[in-house]
């Protein structure tokens, strides 16, 4: 049996009762529209509404937009809000990791390539290839 922590995985499964839901209502409207939320009594809410966006046509898409709340187990509130359409799923929420910014080397290089795109039309000598800023039979 394979232990997380200090206890075997099945004896913390065990361990966990059922949480009981509060409030969970489901609502769906003669639009096609379908609105749920429920809450638990250890405080986890979460709300959802869906819909058919462009309905009976070429590019009909459904669209669920929604978000949820718990206490982390450190303590920290968490919360999430999200939408998934035409356009993949995206979740925003101040727990999520951020990338790290863009160093400014890297900005400046992006930025003269840019404004000297004639450099990328260069043709080398060599097989008639763009150069690139490799230098041929160059041993490293």
């Amino acid at each position: 049996m394979r232990r997380v922590g200090h206890l075997p995985r099945a004896e913390i499964v065990s361990n966990l009762a059922p949480m009981p839901v509060l409030l969970c209502p489901l609502k769906c409207l003669r639009t096609h529209i379908s609105l749920s939320s429920y809450e638990t009594e250890n405080g986890i809410t979460a709300q959802e509404e869906g819909s058919i966006k462009n309905r009976g046509q070429q590019d009909e898409a459904s669209i669920v937009q929604g978000v949820f709340s718990y206490t982390s187990p450190e303590g920290y509130p968490i919360k999430l809000t999200y939408i998934a359409d035409e356009n993949g799923f995206r979740a925003e929420g101040a727990h999520l990791p951020t990338a790290p910014p863009i160093p400014e080397a890297i900005l400046r290089s992006l930025e003269y390539n840019r404004a000297h795109p004639e450099e990328d039309d260069q043709i080398s000598s060599i097989g008639g290839l763009p150069n690139r800023g490799v230098i041929p039979n160059r041993r490293f």
